[in-house]
């Protein structure tokens, strides 16, 4: 199946939707309340979809022991473990902020330069920003993931991953210089939006950037600011963030939650090495955060690994195959829900 949204999340719906009919139809009974909800404009913020749906939920008073929402996958192929299929279970997801970037200076004809170019002045707080990463740190969620994982590696690669008491500097300096693994441990940084100038012989008084920016967890937006203002140091440039959401708690991979939605996984691909993790995008996740304490993000397919890359991206797709496992996950999942652990 092709097209945008096929992994990312239409197939993920239709699995869920097609896992109720045979399970009705059989006539299965969960033995507890089970809400399905689905919103519309995850891209864009979820505001108008999920926070709604989950205002309405805890305004009707529910309080769910878990809930299990878009996250990692089933891979197949990963670089860590290229002969296992690897899923992981998503703890936490990075938050997402926007800084908008003004900076302004004296304007005037080219043919007349001037020292204080607001347009030189926010390339160089841009680059300044891009030049100075954040310091990187192993959040829990990547711990615990590169723990587990470390129990099915060997050699010093898997003793390390164990033993991050005496390897975590060098973990720490391995996965920063990875384009992949550097998102995990640290708030990144990425200029997307540019505006300045309006016209080739006309020097501009004000320039303006917007930079995104993922935080991992527990970071405040408001020390986030205060970080990027004292990297920055220039009076002329003024920083502010938009609307953002607060992330949700790290969700508890002691918690029954957890080992239900992992034995629902086993249940179907029994050799299936499953671990914690932390998401480096945004879901609409953090919306059902009132209704309970613990989330967890798994997206119910086995795809090959360089199919990942396709999302958001040319020819994003899901083999029938991956569809038939999905679907048979989503049942596993559901059963597995349907009953408080035993």
């Amino acid at each position: 199946m092709w097209g945008r949204g096929a992994l990312d999340d239409k197939a993920s719906v239709i699995s869920t939707l097609e896992a109720v009919e045979p399970l009705l139809a059989e006539g299965y009974a969960p033995e507890r309340t089970m809400v399905f909800s689905f919103g519309h404009d995850e891209e864009i913020g979820g505001r108008d979809g999920a926070a709604n749906i989950a205002a309405y939920l805890k305004d009707q008073g529910f309080n769910f022991e878990y809930v299990v929402g878009e996250g990692g996958l089933v891979v197949n192929g990963h670089p860590m473990l290229p002969d296992s299929s690897l899923a992981m279970i998503a703890l936490a997801e990075k938050n997402y902020v926007i800084l908008t970037f003004k900076a302004t200076g004296n304007g005037g004809h080219s043919s007349m330069p001037v020292n204080n170019n607001a347009i030189v002045n926010l390339s160089k707080a841009l680059t300044t920003l891009h030049e100075n990463p954040f310091k990187a740190e192993l959040v829990k969620p990547v711990a615990d993931m590169l723990k587990v994982m470390g129990e099915h590696i060997g050699g010093i690669q898997g003793f390390m991953m164990r033993n991050q008491w005496l390897s975590q500097a060098i973990l720490l300096s391995v996965m920063s210089g990875d384009k992949t693994s550097q998102s995990m441990v640290r708030t990144t940084t990425a200029v997307t939006m540019i505006n300045a100038g309006i016209k080739e012989n006309v020097i501009s008084q004000k320039a303006e950037a917007k930079v995104n920016f993922r935080l991992l967890p527990g970071t405040p937006v408001e020390q986030l600011i205060n970080d990027v203002e004292t990297m920055i140091d220039d009076s002329s440039i003024d920083i502010s963030a938009e609307d953002w959401k607060t992330s949700p708690p790290i969700a508890d991979m002691n918690a029954p939650g957890y080992r239900q939605v992992k034995s629902a996984i086993n249940a179907v691909l029994p050799e299936t090495v499953v671990v914690p993790g932390m998401l480096t995008a945004t879901t609409d996740s953090p919306h059902y955060a009132p209704v309970s304490e613990n989330i967890y993000r798994f997206h119910p397919f086995s795809v090959d690994m360089e199919l990942t890359g396709s999302i958001h991206g040319t020819n994003e797709r899901i083999s029938i195959e991956s569809i038939n496992t999905a679907l048979e996950l989503s049942k596993s999942l559901i059963k597995a829900s349907g009953s408080p652990e035993s």
